[in-house]
């Protein structure tokens, strides 16, 4: 008896549960509505959902999702008048090209659903634009760069039907034209950089839109061996002489001249076995340095080079000593005077020059710099006697004082 009571029980849930679908049902009204397969751009600006019902529809009650790849709408009818529910479509779903998809609703109840699809209308206005990425490469290089070209229709859609870009280079001051296919939306192609260094422009044209000019720089190569050339004005070690040294062209292998503040380095390695460096940036694709003569007689050997491993020749200058001799004089009151000190054309040496005093276990005693040509030593000052003799240096030359 039990099972039975049971049984009754379930029984009179599953009819309540029945009926009570079926008042549901019954309060959702039944709708006519459908899109044409296809529209044009711009083409679909309403749709009409008509009910059948004995009672007026709301507004509030009709939902129609439409979604456009990346954008999505849910509108609300503007109107829904004898049972006729009037939407506007936005333009961001009319003006996409492509697969759109629609569901409507009432209160959350599907009441149907479907795609349809925007093509590009005849007549079209069409833009496009380009693009060149890395935006410069070395002369020579292959497949430097990429050029793209991008068509759009008015609403900005990508086109997606075969067809191809008229494609214009101009490098060198020579134009070359050809086409390229549209895939995936965009047309590309890859390129070389020529040998020569210059800029490369790159336009586009579809369908009467012409592109603005992208531009693609092509560069120097790495530099190559150059020549070194010294311009001595004379060879007097004097400490005062600017010695100017220029390089060749710097050029890469194409002929290039290398790009305006390429940095270069000088190397002077000396006879005392001091080397020096000092550098510089070119200008119209020459460096040129400018150092002092030594102010002692020594050979330079003299080698540039840049930092890809490009060097020039190596040049050796010679330089004679300023003077062979200079008086020098020890007073009774411990003041030694030194000078003036006169070169190979009787000029004074210049000032500054360092002028150094020893005493015969060759330890440096006072230095001191020269002024209109000569120094002054102070023996009054040293916390013993020097032993003697004594031995002034300056300029290479040595002077004793006995």
């Amino acid at each position: 008896m039990r099972n039975l009571a049971h049984i009754a029980i379930l029984l009179t849930a599953l009819l309540f549960i029945s009926c009570k679908q079926e008042q549901v049902s019954s309060l959702v009204p039944k709708a006519e509505f459908s899109l044409s397969e296809s529209y044009f751009l711009g083409e679909l600006k309403t749709a009409v959902a008509k009910f059948k019902a004995e009672a007026a529809v709301e507004t509030a009650q009709v939902k129609l999702f439409l979604e456009a790849g990346v954008y999505q709408a849910t509108l609300s009818p503007i109107s829904c008048d004898s049972g006729n529910c009037s939407f506007e479509i936005p333009e961001i779903i009319s003006n996409k090209t492509g697969l759109s998809q629609w569901r409507l609703s009432f209160e959350d109840t599907s009441l149907g659903s479907g795609t349809f699809r925007v093509v590009p209308a005849d007549g079209s206005v069409y833009s496009i634009n380009t693009y060149i990425g890395p935006p410069s490469a070395k002369a020579g290089e292959e497949r430097a760069a990429m050029a793209v070209a991008i068509p759009r229709d008015a609403h900005d859609n990508l086109i997606r039907k075969p067809d191809s870009v008229v494609m214009d280079y101009r490098y060198l001051n020579q134009q070359t034209t050809t086409e390229s296919s549209i895939r995936y939306g965009l047309s590309f192609i890859e390129f070389d950089a020529g040998p020569i260094a210059g800029n490369f422009q790159l336009g586009g044209s579809y369908k009467g839109a012409e592109a603005k000019a992208a531009q693609f720089i092509i560069m120097p190569n790495e530099a190559v061996d150059f020549e070194l050339q010294p311009q001595p004005e004379h060879d007097i070690a004097d400490g005062q002489q600017e010695l100017e040294v220029i390089t060749s062209v710097i050029r890469d292998r194409f002929g290039n001249a290398v790009a305006d503040g390429t940095g270069v380095s000088l190397r002077i390695d000396q006879s005392d076995e001091v080397t020096a460096f000092v550098s510089t940036i070119t200008s119209n694709g020459i460096a040129r340095f400018t150092v002092l003569h030594p102010d002692e007689a020594m050979d330079w050997n003299l080698q540039a080079s840049l930092n890809n491993g490009a060097v020039s020749n190596q040049s050796t200058l010679s330089y004679r000593s300023f003077t062979d001799a200079f008086p020098v004089e020890l007073t009774a009151e411990d003041q030694i005077t030194v000078g003036p000190i006169t070169g190979r054309l009787n000029e004074r040496v210049t000032d500054g020059i360092i002028v150094r005093l020893y005493d015969a276990n060759n330890t440096l005693l006072i230095e001191k710099q020269t002024r209109n040509g000569m120094a002054f030593f102070d023996l009054s000052g040293l916390s013993k006697e020097p032993k003697l003799p004594l031995r002034i240096n300056t300029m290479g030359v040595n002077e004793l004082v006995e």
